[in-house]
């Protein structure tokens, strides 16, 4: 069983807190137990987070025989308190800057790693006709073929980059 622990140093809470601040979210709480971050409507809808799950818990996590830290853990809670479901999020020993990318990529896209996945935003407004994928920070899509704006047929305008590259 997987147990977040008490014990993350002081000066490790406070950096890693302040490098999510610096991408823009909101830190609830932050201290030896846990990071909470106050989830954006965004973040919760990139996480599939249930309507009572508006925080995002981080905090070490270790094995019941073990006083060892272990690796970096997040979870979805309502209270900060109870998480349901714990993910494995970055190796401790990684730097803050790495965690905090993790992070901020975590609550864009719903993921902790980048993929490499080429996708557009075209230069027209897209309308309700559009059957193209849109679960991409930057509102691109990736054009699907029998969408009836941007599939083969269509060819529309479009400025192309990757995924990691707009998060």
């Amino acid at each position: 069983m997987i147990q977040i622990t008490d014990e993350m140093p002081e000066t490790w809470v406070r950096a890693l807190a302040e490098a999510v601040e610096g991408y823009g979210y909101e830190i609830e709480d932050a201290h030896e137990a846990a990071i909470v971050v106050e989830l954006p409507t965004d973040a919760a809808q990139a996480l599939h987070a249930d309507e009572d799950q508006d925080k995002l818990v981080i905090g070490w996590a270790g094995d019941d025989e073990s006083d060892e830290p272990g690796t970096v853990h997040w979870g979805l809670s309502g209270d900060a308190a109870h998480i349901d479901r714990v993910e494995t999020f970055a190796d401790e020993t990684d730097e803050i800057d790495t965690i905090a990318a993790r992070v901020h990529r975590l609550l864009r896209t719903g993921r902790t790693e980048p993929r490499q996945v080429q996708h557009a935003v075209p230069y027209a407004e897209i309308s309700d006709a559009c059957r193209c994928p849109t679960a991409y920070p930057c509102r691109g899509i990736v054009p699907a073929a029998d969408c009836p704006e941007h599939g083969g047929t269509r060819a529309p305008a479009m400025s192309w980059h990757w995924e990691e590259t707009c998060i």
